[in-house]
Parts: structure tokens; C-alpha cells; sequence
């Protein structure tokens, strides 16, 4: 029976979420809120709904379609229930992210973050990114300790010279490696104009 994978990082650290992970996500939050803002003003103007679609065959659009740059798009009449569900949807994803943010629960940011993203569509792409982000810092930090994408290169890098070697060595012994082996810039000796002796001057006199 295999060794089941210890995780590098505590269970606390990998199912919250750090101070940057909380600001990104209230960005988030605030872009969320943004937009169901939009939904109550369709709702109250009854705006049209724009349908988007890539073109068909002999790069044609659909029936009903209109070409727009590089894509197909139709109008089609607004109903207020559709603006309402819409505005009910985004507003509730909005609130779930900002209560999950503020208890720091990672499996709660990455949940809502991903189903209003997929509901958005090309419009919930900002959530999508959010929600697969926190799913790879928390993979990074779950194997090397270290979530961001330069720490946990370097722990990986020390940790694969170590294999070829024929040495084992945890993640948390890598990063210590990887500290040490990482040169430190020299301090710049600049001269004192106290203490620096004057120069010889090298004009002949005549």
C-alpha cells in the first residue's frame, strides 16, 4: 500500500486563504456586485439580452445572427424574470464569496467563485480565474509549502538536484537550500569624500 503524501504546509494554511488571496477575492467581490447592479437596471429599462456565438460553416453567421468583429450576435426581447433570476444569482454568488472570504475559507471562495463564473460565461471570466487560482496556490503550498509560483519553482528545482544526487529531502529542507544558495547582492562601496586621499594630478606643468 503506498505512502499517502504529506502535505507540506499545515491543514489551516491550505484550506485558508492569505492576506492577498482575501484582497483578490473582495476585488472580486466588488466586481460581482458591479454587475448586479447591471441586472437591476435591465431589469427596470427591460433591456434586450445580446447573445454571442462563434461563426459557422464558410465562416458564416447563424440564422437570426449579425456579425459583430469576430463574433455572431442576436438580440432578443428582455423579459424582467430572466433580469431578475440573473441580478438573484450573481447577488447571492457575490454575498456567499464575501462571507467565505471574511471566515478565510478557501473551499468556499473556490465553490462560488467557479459557479458564478461558469454562469457568467465570457462575462465570469474574472471568477473563473479567481476560483482556479486559489485551487493551484493551494496545490503549491499543499506540495512545497510555498504558494506562490517563483517560491515553489525554486523548492521544486532544489528538490529535483537533490534526486539526481541520490538525497531525499522534505520541501522545508529544499526552501532552506534554496535560501542559502541564492546569492545575496554585494553593497556598492561608495567613496567618502573624508577619507578618500586626493588623486595625483597628472597635468605636466610647463
Amino acid at each position: 500500500m503506498a505512502n499517502k503524501r504529506i502535505s507540506a504546509a499545515p491543514r489551516e494554511a491550505v484550506m485558508g486563504i492569505d492576506p492577498l488571496e482575501r484582497k483578490i477575492t473582495l476585488f472580486g467581490v466588488g466586481i460581482a456586485f458591479v454587475m448586479s447592479l447591471g441586472s437591476v437596471y435591465g431589469w427596470v429599462k427591460n433591456s434586450p439580452t445580446l447573445l454571442t456565438s462563434k461563426k459557422v460553416a464558410h465562416q458564416a453567421c447563424a440564422a437570426g445572427y449579425h456579425q459583430v468583429l469576430t463574433l455572431c450576435e442576436k438580440r432578443i426581447p428582455g423579459s424582467k424574470a430572466d433580469w431578475a433570476l440573473q441580478f438573484g444569482y450573481i447577488f447571492v454568488c457575490a454575498v456567499l464569496m464575501l462571507i467565505f472570504a471574511l471566515r478565510r475559507s478557501r473551499t468556499g471562495v473556490i465553490f462560488a467563485s467557479l459557479m458564478l463564473g461558469l454562469r457568467l460565461g465570457m462575462a465570469g471570466i474574472v471568477f473563473l480565474y479567481v476560483g482556479i487560482w486559489l485551487l493551484i496556490r493551494a496545490y503549491r503550498l499543499q506540495r512545497f509549502g510555498d504558494p506562490s509560483l517563483f517560491g515553489s519553482s525554486r523548492i521544486q528545482r532544489q528538490m529535483n538536484q537533490a534526486k539526481k544526487a541520490g538525497v531525499a529531502i522534505t520541501p522545508a529542507e529544499a526552501a532552506e537550500q534554496a535560501q542559502i544558495a541564492q546569492p545575496t547582492p554585494r553593497a556598492t562601496v561608495r567613496e567618502s569624500s573624508r577619507y578618500t586621499p586626493k588623486r595625483k594630478s597628472t597635468r605636466r606643468r610647463t
